[in-house]
């Protein structure tokens, strides 16, 4: 499906693209809608977040994504508009521009790509404490950093087996490192099926972390932070994924087991 041609329109006079082709994108965004165009000769990605989602807010998100990404070369930063903002509404939408990153979702049963997804984590999480650091800036809570906001396999595009990029900047902001951590961990080491946490692979991913120096440090809360994700994750309009979060939080407790992943993920 092409894009409307209003908003191909709307492109040319705010951006100063021209847009000679277009196609929608599928899987990428489970609210936003989004396209691949050739815009002014350049390949772009248009994303057209959900209504309800604030203009200021996004803009600031995106603003994070622009600092990450001098420091991290997976991210990517917006493209400006040409009155230098970063979103735009249109037809009630906020509107962003991206470079096009060419690349298929991380495959979660391949261990080197989620040891990358780890390293890329711990590097993300590294720069943004960083920056804050140059800045003089210090969180009023420890353990507070720049967060992508929704770090999990259909966000990240591999490419000849290495990641190409991490998309999606809706949600980044500061936020506990820990809690990005708790979940980034859950959703690259949870079961095909969604229901339970694969503990090998979930002790190999902190560990990767760690290893890369990773500054989130997985606390006594570590799986309480999995659970309040799961449950905040539940109500929404696929029936089969909320099945799988209620047979999760019935799975995914703090017994020895998961807090022998915990030891194992703080070293």
């Amino acid at each position: 499906m092409t894009m409307p041609e209003r908003l191909t329109g709307f492109l040319e006079q705010r951006y100063g693209l021209r847009i000679s082709e277009s196609e929608a994108v599928l899987g990428q965004g489970d609210e936003a809608s989004v396209w691949r165009v050739l815009g002014s000769g350049r390949r772009l990605i248009v994303r057209a977040s959900p209504p309800e989602r604030d203009l200021a807010k996004l803009a600031e998100s995106y603003a994070l994504a622009a600092v990450l990404a001098g420091a991290v070369p997976e991210v990517t930063a917006p493209i400006g508009a040409l009155d230098g903002s970063v979103t735009t509404r249109w037809a009630g939408r906020p509107i962003s521009v991206w470079p096009y990153i060419e690349g298929d979702f991380l495959d979660r049963s391949d261990h080197d790509q989620l040891r990358a997804a780890a390293e890329l984590l711990a590097r993300l999480h590294r720069a943004g404490v960083d920056w804050l650091s140059a800045r003089g800036e210090k969180p009023e809570r420890p353990g507070i950093g720049l967060v992508h906001g929704d770090f999990y396999s259909r966000n990240l595009l591999v490419r000849d087996g290495r990641i190409a990029g991490l998309i999606d900047w809706d949600d980044a902001r500061l936020e506990r490192l820990d809690a990005e951590l708790a979940w980034a961990t859950w959703e690259l080491g949870k079961t095909p099926t969604g229901d339970a946490l694969l503990l090998d692979h979930a002790a190999r991913f902190l560990e990767t972390y760690r290893h890369a120096d990773g500054p989130g440090q997985p606390g006594a809360d570590f799986i309480r932070l999995i659970r309040a994700r799961l449950i905040g994750e539940l109500g929404g309009d696929d029936p089969d994924y909320d099945a799988s979060l209620r047979t999760a939080l019935r799975n995914v407790v703090d017994d020895d087991r998961h807090r022998d992943l915990i030891r194992s993920g703080a070293g």
